[in-house]
């Protein structure tokens, strides 16, 4: 049980890594199921692999999609002529989910042309949603000129911003250390004994939005 609880202050640069040292448990992440990334970054369209920014507008959680690169519909229109692509897509989102419009390019062949030409553009419902770790959105819209789905993901290239909470709790697992800097090579400056119970005002994640030394997610250090 928990038996003492110990405060990790931020002071200077002090802190900060827990590393496992021996793992005598499965080790999980520090973040809550509330600390998804928002939507906003810069992204890749996996279809396309145009890069594709999305930020928010009048609110949070209005966003809106445009891709980095200038680009055209797949089809020309009736002469020929190459067919600007609008805004990619706008709506809301909450949390994991994404509801909105994308514009799309019209398409369609006739007696005069038999080959597929793009008559117009227009706005088809568009629904998405975020993955856990904020990194890859994936989803589908309906093409109403074939009356299917379409498949639609997209990869994020920016690092996630997890939302600021004031401190973490996290139980100290069998041979964890806090170490002077967020290096394991480091001086150790407390050994906690296992299921002490910290309050850690100051976390340094690492490039892939985890606590160094602990491999997989929630509260608890092994």
């Amino acid at each position: 049980m928990l038996t003492r609880i110990a405060k990790v202050l931020a002071i200077f640069t002090i802190m900060t890594t827990i590393q496992v040292v021996a793992v005598a448990q499965k080790a999980q992440d520090c973040r809550t199921k509330e600390d998804v990334p928002p939507i906003f970054g810069h992204w890749r369209d996996d279809q396309t692999n145009r890069e594709v920014d999305i930020t928010p507008r009048r609110a949070a959680d209005d966003i809106i999609a445009r891709y980095s690169q200038a680009h055209n519909c797949p089809q020309p229109d009736e002469s020929g002529k190459p067919v600007p692509a609008s805004v990619d897509f706008e709506g809301t989102y909450t949390t994991k989910s994404f509801e909105g419009l994308i514009h799309v390019c019209r398409w369609r062949t006739d007696d005069k042309h038999p080959n597929p030409y793009t008559y117009k553009t227009d706005e088809v419902d568009l629904r998405l949603g975020m993955t856990d770790d904020g990194l890859r959105l994936s989803g589908h819209w309906k093409n109403p000129d074939t009356n299917k789905d379409e498949e639609i993901s997209l990869t994020r290239l920016s690092k996630p911003e997890y939302p600021f909470r004031k401190y973490e709790v996290i139980l100290a697992g069998p041979g964890a250390k806090i170490y002077e800097q967020p290096d394991t090579k480091s001086k150790v400056r407390y050994t906690p004994a296992a299921g002490t119970r910290l309050v850690i005002y100051y976390i340094q994640l690492d490039d892939a939005g985890s606590l160094p030394g602990i491999k997989s997610p929630m509260h608890e250090l092994a």
